[in-house]
């Protein structure tokens, strides 16, 4: 019955919720949030503007986390009448949003002044130390679903987008907010502490925003965010000389001159395991624990790579799937393998290997979820990314060639093929190919294989002789 139950929620958003009116993608987020955890309470102010104008008469539609409300809206500064009510949304943590509607009554407007507040209480459908809640332990929030402390233009199952956002924090002094993207100021008062961050690009299910009674470090535009003891502050070094001695190896074997962006590493609580953008949580136990816990090394490691292996690459270039999700999920595991030993690498190899055989014959994937229907790494969509990446394909067969590679090439030759590679010019599927050729020159027929089909003969296997 949970089933049915849960399908009937979503078809309820998918029809009855819909807009009228086409409505335009965000192209930026101004937000002032005020933040008050002792009350679980919050306030806002969001201009949002979007990349085309709307017209009189449109009619829009836009999501809050439930317990939110709009107090008064804005458009290009005229006051005007809406209605919200709530929606019931079936992954939601609390199942239900608020869906607030209005029809545009001026000629044109491209921008929206929201004002709205309201109380987090802890998710009832998960653990209290989950998201998404606001308490006195502080800020804890994600965008996933319509649990959402910004205004999201988006309906139920529709495909998330990248905006750009400036934000303005503010909270009692003593609690330290984490964004994303950049790190701009951080002012603190005798009652109160304003911090400032912008992000280009962000996908809107990567705006979390977290702040705890954090102690700051900050070593090579490297910021970690960790509770005050002992525990914690032992471990917050051996944290930086794992991701420096990282960046060191990344810097050697892939792109050197990268223009180097902040990172955001944070001390989180039970459940608190994340990764939204350049932001990267890793839980408690898992902190205390980080020299003996492979997967939190691992996803720091995959995070880190991203800046030393993405390429000027066009959305519509067939290279771009592989490049913004394949490239940064297999780069960090020959690096690791200095870490962890060469043993390490091949079963970690094998086991993908094994798991993609499996996908490929069951269609299952992680709990027996059906999986898209494979197709050729050149053949998905910048638009696909999300339904590919960490599923199926670019996480399996994108290793799979990528190690292929790795050992056709011998170490070596290889990271002086990824050197060139990732020297910082633009990089097309054609170019990427053509490098290819030039250090496998007899393989040309394998490649096409690899890259413009599905097939996998035993010769791609890891075993093959």
């Amino acid at each position: 019955m949970q089933v049915i139950r849960w399908a009937f929620f979503s078809l309820a958003l998918g029809t009855a919720l819909a807009p009228s009116g086409a409505i335009s993608r965000v192209s930026n987020y101004g937000l002032d949030v005020t933040f008050d955890p002792r009350r679980a309470f919050m306030s806002a102010i969001a201009v949002v503007s979007f990349d085309s104008t709307m017209a009189r008469g449109d009619s829009v539609v836009f999501y809050l986390h439930g317990e939110i409300g709009v107090d008064s809206l804005l458009a290009d500064g005229r006051r005007i009448e809406f209605n919200q009510q709530p929606a019931y949304y079936y992954y939601d943590y609390s199942l239900v949003a608020n869906r607030v509607a209005f029809r545009l009554e001026i000629d044109s407007s491209k921008h929206l002044t929201v004002y709205y507040s309201g109380y987090f209480n802890p998710s009832k459908a998960r653990s209290p130390s989950d998201y998404m809640r606001i308490d006195n332990d502080g800020v804890f929030l994600r965008s996933y679903g319509y649990s959402l402390w910004f205004p999201t233009f988006l309906e139920s199952n529709v495909d998330s987008y990248d905006a750009d956002f400036d934000v303005t924090l503010r909270l009692p002094r003593e609690f330290v907010p984490v964004f994303a993207g950049e790190r701009i100021s951080d002012e603190v008062t005798a009652d109160a502490r304003i911090s400032r961050w912008r992000a280009t690009g962000l996908d809107l299910h990567a705006a979390q925003c977290t702040a705890r009674r954090f102690l700051v470090a900050l070593d090579e535009n490297i910021y970690l965010y960790h509770l005050d003891d002992s525990a914690s502050n032992a471990m917050a070094g051996k944290i930086f000389e794992f991701v420096r001695g990282l960046k060191g190896e990344y810097g050697r074997n892939y792109r050197r001159n990268f223009a180097s962006g902040q990172m955001h590493i944070m001390e989180m609580p039970h459940y608190g395991d994340i990764s939204s953008g350049n932001v990267v949580g890793i839980s408690s136990g898992i902190w205390r624990d980080f020299e003996s816990d492979e997967w939190s090394r691992r996803g720091l490691a995959h995070e880190l790579v991203h800046p030393f292996v993405q390429t000027e690459t066009k959305r519509i270039d067939s290279l771009y799937a592989l490049m913004i999700e394949g490239f940064p999920s297999y780069f960090h595991l020959p690096i690791l393998a200095g870490t962890f030993g060469d043993d390490w690498y091949q079963r970690t190899m094998k086991q993908t290997e094994d798991e993609y055989l499996r996908k490929k014959r069951t269609g299952l994937g992680w709990r027996d979820m059906a999986l898209p229907p494979e197709k050729p790494l050149s053949q998905i969509s910048a638009d696909e990314v999300g339904e590919y990446k960490d599923v199926f394909i670019l996480d399996d067969r994108a290793l799979l060639f990528l190690n292929w590679l790795y050992k056709k090439m011998g170490p070596d030759r290889f990271f002086e093929f990824t050197r060139e590679l990732f020297h910082g010019q633009p990089v097309t599927f054609k170019s990427f190919k053509s490098l290819i050729a030039r250090y496998l020159p007899s393989s040309q027929e394998d490649i096409d294989l690899w890259l413009s089909s599905t097939e996998f003969p035993k010769k791609f296997y890891i075993d093959a002789k």
